[in-house]
């Protein structure tokens, strides 16, 4: 995830686990192995179906699913990620087709059969990791708990939110008029107001 322009320092180490989550989620073949053939056909079909025949979609999607699938599935095509860049394209431009070719891909393996069992696993690795980081902590006061406990998910979600703008938007839809933890406000602030000096003075 790229999230340099919101979080760093206090808040990079309050998202360690996450980082670690990541990682681990990654190396779960297990886990991931009944859905995998299903996984990929579905992504197959989104690509083939609405960008084959259009260069920047289809970059996009090699953009968002790795040279090696763009080569298992498209050896003919050559992954270029110029196309997305000027002259060929402006960064908004280049922004929103990955946004959509993104929210294609997410829709279409909404209903993969087996994937209760994936997010189980998921959950469980995420678990852990969380735990873990706060067991390392030094021992604190109930209080001071609840804040790193929120911190830490608060911190993990802006990070999300800064890579997927469609799920920061249904969140905060969701969440309108209810306080939100500091690296929530942070990541608010920087994205509607700019400047560090704005996103350092809500953490």
């Amino acid at each position: 995830m790229d999230d340099t322009a919101v979080l760093s320092g206090d808040a990079e180490t309050s998202i360690a686990w996450l980082r670690t989550a990541e990682d681990e989620c990654a190396l779960d073949v297990e886990g991931f192995a009944p859905i995998l053939p299903e996984v990929t056909k579905r992504m197959l079909d989104v690509v083939t179906a609405k960008y084959a025949n259009q260069q920047q979609g289809l970059q996009a999607a090699f953009s968002i699913l790795g040279d090696q699938w763009a080569k298992n599935n498209f050896p003919e095509i050559e992954n270029d990620p110029s196309v997305l860049k000027e002259p060929f394209m402006s960064q908004r431009d280049a922004t929103l087709i990955l946004a959509q070719v993104r929210q294609d891909l997410l829709a279409a393996l909404g209903d993969v059969p087996g994937q209760e069992s994936y997010k189980q696993s998921v959950d469980g690795i995420m678990r852990t990791c969380l735990i873990k980081q706060l067991q390392n902590q030094p021992i604190q006061d109930a209080a001071t708990l609840r804040s790193n406990v929120r911190d830490s998910i608060g911190g993990s979600l802006a990070a999300v939110w800064s890579e997927y703008p469609e799920i920061e938007a249904r969140d905060l839809q969701r969440l309108r008029g209810m306080p939100l933890p500091q690296p929530l406000r942070a990541h608010v602030y920087y994205k509607q107001l700019g400047g560090d000096e704005v996103r350092d003075r809500y953490r």
